[in-house]
């Protein structure tokens, strides 16, 4: 099974002044205080927490692996749901730390690719294959202990199955991963933007978070959501995508309102600091219109979400068509074509999606 990744590439339109001045009081927007508080404070926030979970986690994992026990199992599973929820908050960050100031952004590797190849975990694991920074995403990761982990639904088969390949495998996944997030937040946790002041720079940080806000919306609803459903399959992807996100540990629903809670949290931002694209849009001509139509979706989708039934799992309801399921997923599509048309052309920004890309 391939390792499949979106890749993303951005241009960007510099943005002349002018194009956020308040129409009623001439006010100006002051993009840095979005891009400065992402940079310096949420990302590396939410880095240093999913780096505190994911070392709770591989502790966990530790005690398991020299005293195995049901009990231990257990306290691994309720680690390793932590570091799922906490993962779904740095999904969007699919770029690395500005290596100087606002400039020279990269792409960093998953460390949370999904879904995984089963049947070469199994190979790895029978061929005592531990040396696991050289073994390709799909094998290893965040969704691989889910799979080590969560197998069998009861702690005591699981228990059972978790021979010393097995055990050792998990060890060596979790060290990796634990490594990989570590060296991630130090990353984050050492830059320190000052500065906000040149427009360029700025424009470009503003360019690169807006694309990765929107594209991990987009992802939420095509490969979470619309893909299960059939509808607006991605033909590369429909044979990849078909067990959802967490299907051993039964986590979708939960991940998906954490990742679709954190994107709209960002886009509102602090109203008092101006910190989020809805400030953008408040001091920007003719940007109020489609604030309120953005808020409005957002709403709508909030309630749908809410609504979602009680008595069923996601996968029950992906494979019933779930007319909850349905609409909330053309509102959420609707959202994200507001996003990638009225968004960026209202601060004159332009977002590129390339095809698909094999690893």
């Amino acid at each position: 099974m391939k390792n499949v990744k979106l890749n993303i590439f951005f241009t960007f339109l510099v943005l002349s002044l002018t194009n956020c001045n308040s129409s009623g009081e001439g006010e100006i927007c002051d993009k840095g205080l979005l891009v400065t508080y992402l940079l310096n404070d949420k990302i590396p926030d939410d880095f240093a927490t999913l780096k505190d979970d994911i070392s709770a986690l591989d502790l966990s994992v530790s005690e398991l692996v020299a005293n195995p026990s049901i009990a231990q199992v257990e306290d691994a599973r309720v680690k390793f749901k932590t570091a799922g929820l906490s993962n779904q908050l740095v999904s969007w960050v699919t770029f690395d730390p500005p290596t100087s100031n606002y400039n020279d952004f990269g792409y960093n590797r998953s460390f949370a690719t999904w879904p995984i190849n089963v049947e070469l975990i199994e190979t790895n694991i029978l061929d005592e294959n531990t040396d696991i920074s050289l073994v390709v995403m799909s094998v290893k990761g965040l969704y691989a202990i889910e799979y080590l982990l969560f197998e069998n639904e009861d702690a005591a088969i699981q228990l059972s199955i978790l021979d010393d390949n097995r055990l050792s495998y998990l060890s060596g996944v979790s060290h990796d991963l634990k490594s990989q997030v570590t060296q991630i937040n130090d990353q984050w946790n050492a830059l320190n933007v000052v500065n906000a002041s040149m427009e360029t720079q700025v424009n470009e940080s503003l360019t690169v978070l807006t694309s990765a806000l929107v594209s991990d919306l987009d992802k939420l609803q095509r490969l979470k959501l619309a893909q299960g459903l059939r509808a607006e399959a991605i033909p590369e992807l429909s044979s990849m995508y078909d067990e959802g996100e967490s299907p051993y540990a039964g986590l979708a629903l939960e991940y998906m309102k954490v990742q679709m809670n954190n994107l709209f949290s960002l886009y509102y931002g602090d109203i008092d600091a101006k910190n989020g694209w809805e400030s953008l849009l408040d001091c920007s001509e003719n940007g109020m219109a489609l604030q309120t139509r953005i808020n409005d979706n957002i709403d709508k989708i909030i309630s749908l979400f809410d609504g979602l039934p009680t008595d069923k799992t996601f996968e029950e309801m992906i494979a019933s068509e779930d007319p909850n399921i349905v609409v909330l997923s053309e509102k959420l599509r609707e959202l994200v074509i507001l996003f990638k048309t009225d968004l960026f052309s209202q601060l004159g920004l332009r977002i590129i999606f390339t095809e698909v890309e094999d690893d």
